[in-house]
């Protein structure tokens, strides 16, 4: 199983692609740590960095250890960069054999279970606690519903998934949706440009779709967080930073876990943050 991470600058300085984050050293500490850790549980896993440019840069710079690094996301910079989750659609395009792929603020602190087909964090639907369905996709839906081009899959689930961790062992899956997004978005560009909230549409592409498909093709699907519960994450073996990028407390952890177990990155981050003068 290979394990793959992607990264698109999105700002003229790939130090500053820190979206929400509360520093910059928060964000490179994150990115560390996920990619160590994964290299830890899996030593003899190739790991994988597709970027552009500019990452890559960055990415050597930290010192990370990947086995891949590939520059094929500098193809989609033409696209808005309000569609920030393209680059890991095409980072799954790319793909030819079963993978893992995780966003770089998920950190993994045990192995994955195995799973069959597909895999993901979680789903987002509607339950007795929490509208996570429709109070983060409904706008967006009725949008396209409304204006837009709706690919073949479209409307075909009334929940999402969490692609932070995506795995794969499904590649025609995989080739299809990747098909329907890059369908999606060259159809529905000039309306998407359009919209106030275009850079929320990002996770209508990303994961609505996931979930349209899922239920299209009828596809056994595993969710390591069912039923869905963010407190559980850590028991379950893994974090998400996620909606905790702003956040001192997770900071001051994530700070405290490289310096006692990744010191040597550490000083790393420190220095880079000293170089410009960000420290």
């Amino acid at each position: 199983m290979k394990f793959v991470y992607s990264n698109i600058c999105l700002t003229d300085n790939p130090l500053f692609s820190c979206n929400k984050w509360l520093n910059v050293e928060f964000y490179l500490s994150t990115i560390v740590l996920s990619v160590l850790q994964t290299k830890k549980l899996y030593k003899d896993n190739t790991i994988e960095f597709i970027g552009d440019r500019a990452s890559i840069e960055l990415f050597n710079k930290l010192n990370l250890p990947f086995d891949v690094i590939k520059d094929d996301l500098e193809s989609i910079k033409s696209y808005p960069k309000d569609f920030w989750a393209l680059g890991k659609i095409k980072a799954y395009q790319l793909q030819t054999e079963n993978f893992v792929h995780l966003d770089t603020d998920v950190i993994l602190r045990k192995k994955l279970d195995d799973f069959d087909n597909l895999l993901f964090q979680n789903k987002e639907e509607d339950n007795v606690e929490h509208n996570w369905f429709s109070d983060m996709y409904s706008k967006q839906l009725e949008v396209i519903n409304n204006k837009g081009y709706k690919v073949k899959s479209w409307g075909k689930a009334n929940y999402a998934v969490n692609s932070g961790i995506y795995g794969c062992k499904n590649l025609e899956f995989n080739v299809d949706y990747t098909t329907q997004v890059f369908d999606f978005i060259i159809n529905n560009k000039n309306l998407l440009v359009q919209q106030y909230n275009v850079k929320e549409y990002a996770i209508v592409f990303e994961q609505y779709l996931f979930a349209c498909l899922i239920e299209d093709r009828k596809i056994k699907t595993d969710y390591i967080s069912n039923p869905f519960n963010v407190d559980d994450f850590i028991e379950k073996g893994f974090i998400h930073i996620w909606g905790g990028k702003n956040k001192t407390e997770w900071y001051d952890y994530i700070r405290n876990w490289i310096i006692k177990d990744y010191p040597f990155h550490y000083e790393i981050i420190q220095k880079l943050l000293k170089d410009n003068k960000l420290r």
